[in-house]
């Protein structure tokens, strides 16, 4: 049943059926051309996109290296250089745009206004926003947070919510902003904000690598929830079939399970400890039913 559902997934989207012959963009052209591969990631997303003893590693990063080597095989490019470059939230689309990067493999959740900039592929993860607090703030929920003072990242999804939640909530949070995910940790650690408001996957990384992480825990409920995928250019039909069949392909074959246990359940750099992260139930859903759908 399984397989029947991903057929259909592929086929309601149009992966098959409409597509022009003309594409608009064609990175995979461009990438044979310069006879390399350039990858957008994130620096400091434990453990979905990020550089520690100097390589770039993560869950994200694995996804993307499946897709270079099917470019590799399909496209006769045994020898084709994959080049990485960092990315932020505020400027990873417009990098993409600009053809800095040929697909961003970081932490970006698909949204349908960001859709109407980039593509994306078949979601291959789904994040929870919470909240980091320190373990004796005695913070518990959102509604704790009146006249706190709260940090997020610049241009990230979940600020949308934190405001969404603090209006419903009829609460005063005062808002501060760090450039990326790591200026906002430190922010937060530093003791300059009483909540540090992000995906929970990323939250439970920043414990990792703290030197003392009992001062640490993620509380309260999920905010919102997020699904991840590849991105790459707008309306690149060749694409999005080839990075969508990869994806797929991972899922049902169980490789992305196994990219689960790697990064969210076994020893990982830089502390050669595990994050101890078991799976959502926003994860399960998706893993049973996968789909390139994004969020209001």
């Amino acid at each position: 049943m399984k397989h029947l559902y991903l057929f259909t997934v592929v086929m309601s989207c149009g992966f098959f059926g409409g597509i022009s012959q003309t594409y608009a963009t064609d990175t995979l052209t461009k990438i044979k051309e310069r006879g390399a591969i350039v990858i957008g990631h994130r620096d400091s997303s434990i453990p979905m996109s990020y550089t520690a003893n100097g390589q770039v590693l993560g869950y994200a990063i694995d996804v993307c290296k499946s897709v270079v080597d099917v470019i590799k095989a399909e496209h006769h490019l045994p020898d084709l250089r994959v080049e990485y470059q960092v990315v932020n939230a505020k400027k990873r689309m417009s990098d993409l745009n600009d053809g800095k990067i040929d697909m961003e493999c970081g932490s970006t959740i698909h949204t349908m206004f960001r859709q109407k900039q980039v593509d994306f592929s078949i979601n291959y993860f789904v994040s929870e926003v919470r909240m980091l607090v320190r373990a004796n703030s005695g913070l518990r929920s959102f509604a704790d947070l009146n006249g706190r003072t709260v940090v997020t990242t610049e241009g990230v999804t979940a600020d949308k919510y934190i405001k969404q939640n603090a209006k419903g909530a009829q609460i005063d949070v005062k808002h501060v902003y760090g450039q990326d995910d790591a200026e906002s940790f430190a922010i937060f650690e530093l003791g300059q904000a009483d909540a540090f408001i992000l995906d929970e996957n990323a939250l439970v990384g920043f414990i990792h690598q703290s030197v003392r992480p009992k001062r640490f825990e993620v509380v309260g409920p999920v905010l919102s929830v997020g699904p991840y995928g590849v991105m790459f250019a707008k309306d690149d039909a060749r694409m999005k079939l080839l990075v969508d069949r990869v994806i797929i392909s991972m899922w049902t074959s169980g490789q992305m399970d196994k990219l689960y246990k790697k990064w969210f359940l076994s020893a990982i750099p830089p502390q050669s400890l595990p994050l101890n992260l078991p799976k959502s139930e926003s994860f399960k859903r998706l893993e049973a039913h996968p789909n390139d759908s994004g969020v209001i």
